[in-house]
């Protein structure tokens, strides 16, 4: 039996993925791989020998057209998610966020805030939309 370029392609690129999780010790999807790339290769192979080898390059290259289609649009949104993860690893760099600070032992607790009447008895699983704000409260980092 022999195997068009488009077959020998697929079997490189499967070979490559078994590699790479043999290197980042993803021990358990090494079989996975290996038996989809066996499989792959030999129905890449049988397209090619059924219906030719132009057939079998077209359904080889759909899946990197998807690749490059999500590749070019991370690139149009990528500053906004850049600045949002620089943002939020710079933050927990700095220090964490402290939601309510505990008071030392010898200093006496303020008693709690009266809350308005609407809020009193609200509970615990409604919504903040439902509360009559707009928006929930953001956090900082400063």
């Amino acid at each position: 039996m022999t195997f068009c370029p488009a077959a020998i392609t697929t079997a490189a690129l499967f070979t490559a993925i078994v590699l790479i999780d043999l290197a980042k010790g993803k021990y358990r999807s090494v079989p996975f791989h290996a038996l989809g790339g066996f499989f792959c290769t030999l129905g890449i192979s049988f397209i090619c020998q059924t219906l030719g080898d132009t057939a079998a390059w077209i359904l080889l290259s759909i899946p990197f057209i998807f690749i490059l289609l999500g590749l070019f649009m991370i690139w149009l949104a990528g500053p906004t998610i850049v600045a949002e993860v620089q943002q939020t690893e710079s933050c927990e760099e700095k220090k964490p966020i402290c939601i309510e600070p505990t008071p030392p032992a010898c200093t006496p607790r303020a008693p709690p805030p009266t809350l308005p009447a609407s809020v009193r008895n609200v509970p615990l699983s409604t919504s903040i939309s439902t509360l009559g704000c707009s928006k929930p409260p953001k956090l900082s980092c400063s």
